[in-house]
Order: structure tokens, then sequence, then C-alpha cells
């Protein structure tokens, strides 16, 4: 059976910041290293916990890692070392390898008999006793650098000091956590040092805990590279009890009224009557608004006054919801709501009012209809957004780079590690309850950038089936969706690439295969065992590092498969390319969100007006009034489903819709805010695809 939602089709392009890798570690070459000064870690406290991702560059280094009078951590012969000031000392058992990631943590508990842990990799290696405890110095903390050892050679990832000791519990969710500074006094109040080696949003060197706390680095090389240490796309987990609210009311980025676009990424574990999304509203009467979720897996968008989806969403699967409020009129105000990037339904509600109360994500002001699931990328914008630029921005984090410009306004919430405003917009959240989720969860369909870096994704052709793998109804098998390219360009297989976004519980059970019109055929994804169960990325053969490479936690936004897009090599783009998602085995499902082609020279935003096949008689009425209905023609099974899409001059999609057809005919509205000017029409059938040119007056 197939998905109730059909296929879109959108262009991407000229998006911002483009960057190749997305992770950033510290290169030490012997001589360089790390200094801070902090009363916070010159204070008196009785236990410390230390943690660090180390790479060391020689097998059985000795080499310091982190320390300053009051300790040392190291490497001795390979293996991970920690003393005091007052004696005593910890080795592990592993030994760490040239070029090999390795997390430890030392948890050490003060007092005499105090119990000192270390653990690799989040598992416990080794317990010693301490017979007394190390008194406090007043000097600098480093990193690359400690007493009574060499410099550190090789790569350093996410240091961390906290004040007590961390459990076991907490070492083994969080060891491949991405962290931010900004913000981290309010998630983590014990934390009193953390280095990720990644610009932060409001900082231009790289900062430790605190606003204005920058460390002096000394020769020191930041390097990009795909993460093997910790996953920078993270998410929100709500236990069914918990919330997010703002730290302060009466911000302006969200206190306002009029035009609106509210958008986020939801995953429901469990359904109750009702639960909340997010409230506005205060409490008690409503004068904002609130979005929610009821009637068993419904949205509903309520002012004075409520509207539910017509689509029922279903557990355990992401969905992303948008809801866009056009100009008040008369008291009253127009929405749409989409779900997936389509349009789902339209009403009117009364316009909602500002107010200066605070946000709440994920329950309601009253401590009830609370959320259980996941949620990422929650988003209010100050203006009305078109539907292209929700499927356009839909895989890619909202922030300061990529963000619109005055007097337009965005707060986006990534929960990348953090709880502030990606975009700078808006105030910080505190948490009740909350957490982010673990690496052996799941990962949300964005691309796994970091809160510093952008997405590479330029000129890309871009399609959002949102389709079940295996199809719906079926325990295993195979789905296809496929992408119609006009105007052909000879293909450089040496910068040919695939946006591939998708999820599947288990994904050794997960083929993917790319067809193009020739029909010949490259294997993009071959039963990896991806980590977070999903993958967000470019598929770029000419990256080094590999699917197949199990060490990578993250893989966007680019990464090597394990082939080659040669067989394309100097064979035309145009034609029907067809992706294949097979499910070789029973019991598992997932979904094929949104998959895409960059084929280099295509100028895929430009002359989608001289292209073949435009029949220019077909559509009645032509010239056309704006918000008149059009018949097109199309040869299509009666009361089949055909997909339509409008594109202005200049190429760029500016509305779709799907109907039904009747007889040779399907009819279509034209929106009433257009410029009057020339427009192409697209429709889509099962069988073929038709293309006209229409005049709006």
């Amino acid at each position: 059976m197939k998905y109730s939602l059909i296929a879109s089709f959108f262009f991407v392009c000229n998006l911002l910041n483009a960057q190749t890798h997305w992770n950033s570690t510290a290169k030490f070459n012997g001589k360089s290293y790390v200094s801070y000064f902090s009363s916070r870690l010159n204070a008196s406290h009785q236990s410390f916990s230390f943690e660090a991702w180390v790479k060391p560059d020689r097998d059985t280094a000795t080499c310091s890692i982190m320390g300053k009078g009051q300790y040392t951590i190291a490497l001795a012969g390979g293996k991970v070392y920690g003393t005091t000031n007052q004696g005593g000392t910890i080795r592990s058992k592993k030994i760490v390898k040239a070029n090999e990631w390795v997390h430890f943590a030392i948890t050490y508990q003060g007092g005499t008999g105090g119990s000192v842990k270390l653990y690799i990799n989040g598992k416990i290696d080794t317990t010693r006793t301490f017979s007394s405890t190390m008194f406090p110095t007043a000097d600098s903390f480093f990193v690359g650098r400690a007493p009574y050892a060499p410099k550190f050679s090789g790569e350093i990832d996410e240091v961390r000091v906290w004040a007590g000791v961390r459990s076991a519990t907490d070492i083994e969710a969080n060891y491949r956590v991405h962290l931010t500074q900004k913000g981290s006094a309010i998630i983590h109040p014990t934390l009193l040092y953390i280095q990720t080696f990644e610009s932060d949003l409001e900082a231009s060197g790289y900062l430790a805990t605190g606003s204005n706390d920058v460390g002096t680095m000394t020769g020191v090389t930041i390097g990009n590279v795909p993460s093997a240490t910790v996953r920078h796309n993270d998410c929100i987990y709500f236990p069914g009890y918990s919330w997010l609210e703002s730290s302060t009311t009466n911000d302006s980025s969200l206190t306002f009224k009029g035009p609106i676009t509210i958008e986020l990424w939801v995953h429901p574990t469990a359904f109750d009557t009702r639960m909340m999304l997010i409230d506005m509203s205060g409490g008690g009467n409503v004068s904002g608004y609130q979005l929610s979720m009821v009637q068993q897996g419904r949205f509903n968008f309520y002012t004075v006054g409520g509207a539910n989806s017509k689509n029922v969403i279903a557990l355990n699967t992401w969905y992303h919801v948008a809801i866009v409020g056009e100009t008040p009129s008369a008291g009253n105000q127009n929405f749409k709501m989409y779900i997936n990037g389509k349009l789902d339904e339209s009403f009117t509600l009364t316009a909602f009012n500002a107010n200066n109360y605070k946000i709440r994500i994920g329950a309601s002001f009253s401590n009830s209809d609370y959320f259980i699931g996941y949620m990422d990328e929650v988003r209010i914008y100050n203006y009305a957004r078109s539907q292209s630029d929700i499927l356009k921005e839909m895989h890619r984090p909202l922030l300061k780079g990529n963000q619109a410009t005055y007097p337009k306004t965005a707060v986006a919430y990534n929960f990348d590690g953090h709880l502030y405003s990606g975009t700078g917009k808006g105030p910080e959240l505190d948490w009740q309850n909350c957490r982010f989720a673990k690496t052996t969860e799941l990962a949300s369909p964005l691309f796994s950038t970091g809160n510093s870096h952008d997405a590479e994704m330029q000129t890309y052709r871009i399609k959002n089936p949102f389709i079940p793998i295996p199809a719906s109804g079926m325990t295993s098998g195979i789905i296809t969706d496929t992408m119609h390219i006009d105007n052909g360009k000879k293909i450089d297989a040496s910068k040919f690439k695939v946006f591939l976004s998708m999820y599947h519980n288990n994904t050794e059970d997960v083929k993917v295969v790319l067809l193009s019109p020739s029909n010949d055929s490259v294997v993009l994804v071959n039963q990896h065992n991806l980590t977070g169960k999903q993958m967000t990325c470019l598929l770029d053969a000419s990256s080094s590092y590999r699917l197949s490479n199990s060490n990578l936690v993250e893989y966007g936004p680019a990464i090597g498969l394990d082939n080659n897009y040669n067989i394309f090599n100097d064979k035309n783009s145009k034609g029907t390319w067809t992706l294949k998602v097979y499910d070789k085995n029973f019991g598992y499902t997932g979904i094929l969100f949104s998959w895409g082609l960059h084929i280099e020279g295509e100028a895929i935003n430009s002359g989608i007006i001289k292209q073949s096949g435009i029949n220019n008689a077909s559509a009645y009425p032509n010239p056309i009034g704006k918000g008149q209905s059009i018949q097109l023609p199309i040869q299509e099974v009666q009361n089949s489903m055909v997909h339509i899409e409008l594109y202005d001059i200049q190429g760029r999609l500016i509305h779709m819709t799907n109907t039904i057809a009747n007889g040779n005919l399907v009819t279509m509205q034209m929106p009433e805010h257009l410029l009057s000017g020339q427009y192409l029409i697209r429709l889509q059938g099962s069988t073929q695809t038709i293309s006209t040119i229409v005049i709006v007056e």
C-alpha cells in the first residue's frame, strides 16, 4: 500500500558556510598545550571527575593529557595514568594504540581511603583506593601538558572536569554526547571545565565554562575531521513528567502577534489524551497559542478555538510539523498546517495576541498534558514561511549564519548539547526532568553539523517522499522512489554526490541502490550498522572516510560510500533516476525521509520555462486571474492521485498540492498572492509528467 503523503520536489541552492567536515579536535605536536586559570578549578573540592577523548600518534606513548599542581593525568607506556600531589596512582589495563580514539574517565572520591575508578569507553577498567586527599593549588590548568610528564603528541577532544563523582551510569550514557560551553552551568551545574575545541555561538575563541573564559592556545592546531568521538546532532527526550521552559519572560522574539511560523521535529513513543508540544498561552485563558497532539496521533493548533490535522501519525517515527499563520485580518487569522512538508489542513482561527509569558515545551503551564518521546529543532519565526522554504530548511539546523535578516527573526532550539537558541535570538531554556538522547538511542533526521557549522548542501535536487521501509503492509521487501530530470547534463562522476536521509531500527537489514536513467546502478548503503539508527548526510565518493568505518558516530554532512560513481561518468543525466531501498529481513521497519542528487554544472534554478515538453495551449483559462481555478489535462486513471507543482520564471518552487484526477482533467486553484507574470505548472501522475506555462494577470 502506498504511503498517504505523496513525494514532493524542491530545489536547494546557495546555502551559507559550506563545510566538508563537522567536528573539531585539537592536534598537539609534543610542544603545544592549552592553559587556563580559574578559581573554580582551584577551589577546595573533595571529589573530582575527569574525562577526555585522546588519540596519541605513537604506540606505548608516555605523555601528558591534562593536569595542574594538584593532579596529573597522562599516558604512561600507552596506559591511562592518574596521580595526585598526595601520592597514589591508578593505571588502566587498556593500552591505547597509536591513532586509536579512546575515551577515559577517572573519578576521585576525596578523603582517607577514597575510591578512585578509571573507565575506558564508558566501561569500568580499574578501581583503586588512595590513602590521602589531594590539596588544592592556585595555579593554571593545562591540556596537553601536566607536571612530571612530557607534552602530548596526537589529538585530544571533549575535555571535561567535574566537581563530585560521576556515576558509572552517567559516564556510559554521556561519553559520546556533545556538550557545549555556553549554558553548561544550567544543564550541568557541577561541570567545572569543558573544552570542545569548537567555536561556540558567541565566542571567537574556544571557551571554557563561563561566558568570558577563553583559554590560551599555545601552538595547538584545530582540525575538522569526521567525528569518531561524540555525536553533535542531538535531541531531547521527554519521559512523560517533564518540560522545558524559558528562563525569562517577555522576550520580543517570542511574545509577538501577527504572522508566524512554528516548526519542530517530533518522535512520539506513546500517546495520551492530549500531549503538549509548545505552550505560549501562559496558562488560564489562552491569549497566545498552543500546539499539541490529541486523539491518539493528530496535531492540534489552538488560539481561541482550535483545529486538528487530517492525518494521524504513528508512534516511534520522526515527523516534521509546521504551522504557518498569515497576517491577521478583522480579528481572524488564516493558518496552514504542514506535516513532513506537505499541506495537511488550512483553517481560520481567532488571531492570537501578544503576551509576556514564557514558552513551555513538552507540557502545559498547568503541569499536565505531558509529551512522551523525543523532540528536536523547535523554531518560531515572526513571519509566514513558504512551503518551499519549509522543505528547503527541513534537514539542517537553523543557526546564526543561515537565519533571515532583520526585521525577520527566528528562535531555534537545536538541542545539540545545549538549551539556547542557535540563532542567538530568544531566551535560554531551563529543564525539568528532561535529558539529551543517548547515542545508543536515536538521532533526528538533521545534518550532524555541530553547533558551530552549517551543512554542505548546495545545488541539490531533493525529494521528500517520507516512505515507510518496508512499504506499509509488508514485513520485508523493496521500496522505490523516482526523480525526473528534464534537461540533461554530462555527468562528471568525480563531482557527483547523493543526499540521503533515512531511519531504520536495524540498519544492518538495509541496502540502498541508486539507478540512473540508463539503468546503471551504484550501491549507496549496504547493511551498515549505523549509529543512532539513522543517517542524514551527503554521500561523496571522494571522501576518505567510509560508512563501513564502524568507529564513526555520525556521518554528516559528507561521508564516503564503499563504492564510487564512475559508472555514471560521461553519461547524460536526463531521464528518471530511481532510488531502491531493500529491507533484507523480517521484523524491523524504518522510513526514507529524503534523497537528492548533485550533478556538477546542472543549472537547476534557471531556464525552467525553456524546457521541452511544454504545451502552452493545454491549460484553461490561460491567462488566468489570481485565486482562480485552472483546469489541466492529464491522461491518468480515474480517481488517481496527481502531484502539482508551481514554479516562477526563476525556477523557484512557490506552491505544491495533491489532487485527484477527474476523467482526463485535474483542477487547481491558483494562489492569491502571486505577482503578474509567467509561471510553469508541472503535473506528475503515476504514468506521466506534463509541464505547461500559464500567464497570471
